[in-house]
Protein backbone atom coordinates (compact mmCIF):
# COMPACT_ATOMS: atom_id res chain seq x y z
CA UNK A 1 0.00 0.00 0.00
CA UNK A 2 1.03 3.21 -0.62
CA UNK A 3 2.29 5.49 1.96
CA UNK A 4 -0.12 8.72 2.67
CA UNK A 5 0.91 12.04 3.05
CA UNK A 6 -0.39 15.34 4.91
CA UNK A 7 -1.13 19.27 4.06
CA UNK A 8 -0.18 20.62 7.30
CA UNK A 9 -2.49 24.20 6.71
CA UNK A 10 0.83 26.31 8.40
CA UNK A 11 3.51 24.53 6.25
CA UNK A 12 0.96 25.20 3.18
CA UNK A 13 0.23 28.69 3.52
CA UNK A 14 3.99 29.82 3.70
CA UNK A 15 4.09 30.12 -0.34
CA UNK A 16 1.83 31.86 -2.45
CA UNK A 17 -1.06 30.03 -3.71
CA UNK A 18 -1.29 29.27 -7.71
CA UNK A 19 -3.83 31.34 -9.08
CA UNK A 20 -7.14 29.00 -10.59
CA UNK A 21 -5.35 29.29 -14.29
CA UNK A 22 -2.00 28.10 -13.01
CA UNK A 23 -3.51 25.13 -10.82
CA UNK A 24 -6.09 24.41 -14.48
CA UNK A 25 -2.43 24.22 -16.48
CA UNK A 26 -0.66 21.94 -13.68
CA UNK A 27 -3.55 19.77 -14.07
CA UNK A 28 -3.94 19.42 -17.57
CA UNK A 29 0.43 19.10 -18.18
CA UNK A 30 0.08 16.39 -15.72
CA UNK A 31 -2.72 14.71 -17.24
CA UNK A 32 -1.18 14.75 -20.17
CA UNK A 33 2.62 14.11 -19.67
CA UNK A 34 2.54 12.44 -16.22
CA UNK A 35 4.68 13.46 -12.96
CA UNK A 36 7.92 14.57 -14.33
CA UNK A 37 10.88 16.92 -13.06
CA UNK A 38 11.41 17.21 -8.67
CA UNK A 39 9.98 14.82 -6.58
CA UNK A 40 7.70 15.84 -4.21
CA UNK A 41 9.13 16.83 -1.00
CA UNK A 42 8.14 15.71 2.63
CA UNK A 43 9.44 16.18 6.27
CA UNK A 44 8.08 13.11 8.01
CA UNK A 45 4.74 12.37 6.58
CA UNK A 46 4.02 15.65 5.70
CA UNK A 47 4.49 17.65 2.33
CA UNK A 48 6.71 20.57 1.94
CA UNK A 49 7.21 21.23 -1.66
CA UNK A 50 4.72 19.79 -4.48
CA UNK A 51 1.38 20.45 -2.56
CA UNK A 52 -0.20 21.05 -5.76
CA UNK A 53 1.09 18.37 -7.57
CA UNK A 54 0.90 15.90 -5.29
CA UNK A 55 -3.26 16.99 -4.96
CA UNK A 56 -3.84 16.42 -8.69
CA UNK A 57 -1.50 13.16 -8.61
CA UNK A 58 -3.55 11.91 -6.34
CA UNK A 59 -6.74 12.94 -8.00
CA UNK A 60 -6.01 11.31 -11.02
CA UNK A 61 -3.85 8.73 -9.75
CA UNK A 62 -0.90 9.51 -11.68
CA UNK A 63 2.43 8.20 -10.25
CA UNK A 64 4.76 10.54 -8.76
CA UNK A 65 8.23 10.37 -6.81
CA UNK A 66 8.86 11.53 -3.18
CA UNK A 67 11.72 12.75 -1.69
CA UNK A 68 12.40 12.53 2.26
CA UNK A 69 14.45 15.72 3.91
CA UNK A 70 15.41 15.54 7.30
CA UNK A 71 14.81 18.67 9.92
CA UNK A 72 14.80 19.10 13.36
CA UNK A 73 11.46 20.55 13.63
CA UNK A 74 9.10 23.33 11.68
CA UNK A 75 10.92 26.05 11.74
CA UNK A 76 13.86 24.67 9.93
CA UNK A 77 11.16 23.19 7.46
CA UNK A 78 10.04 27.05 6.64
CA UNK A 79 13.26 28.34 5.97
CA UNK A 80 13.91 25.07 3.75
CA UNK A 81 10.97 25.91 1.82
CA UNK A 82 11.80 29.61 1.39
CA UNK A 83 15.19 29.13 0.50
CA UNK A 84 13.58 27.06 -2.08
CA UNK A 85 10.88 29.56 -3.12
CA UNK A 86 13.46 32.12 -3.90
CA UNK A 87 15.70 30.19 -5.77
CA UNK A 88 12.69 29.28 -8.34
CA UNK A 89 11.78 31.29 -11.31
CA UNK A 90 8.10 30.98 -10.90
CA UNK A 91 7.63 34.09 -8.48
CA UNK A 92 7.96 37.70 -9.35
CA UNK A 93 9.98 39.94 -7.50
CA UNK A 94 7.25 41.05 -5.59
CA UNK A 95 6.18 38.02 -4.56
CA UNK A 96 10.01 37.20 -2.92
CA UNK A 97 10.04 40.49 -0.82
CA UNK A 98 7.01 39.70 0.39
CA UNK A 99 7.47 36.18 1.25
CA UNK A 100 10.85 37.56 3.56
CA UNK A 101 9.28 40.25 4.72
CA UNK A 102 6.77 37.69 6.50
CA UNK A 103 9.13 35.45 7.16
CA UNK A 104 11.99 37.69 8.43
CA UNK A 105 12.48 35.86 11.88
CA UNK A 106 12.84 32.80 10.70
CA UNK A 107 15.21 33.50 8.63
Amino acid sequence: MEKEYRIDPELQKVMPELTTEEKEELEKSLLKDGFKGAPIIVWEDIIIDGHNRYFFCKKHNIPFDIQELKFTDKNEVIQWMIRAQLGRRNMIDAQKIALVKKFRPEL
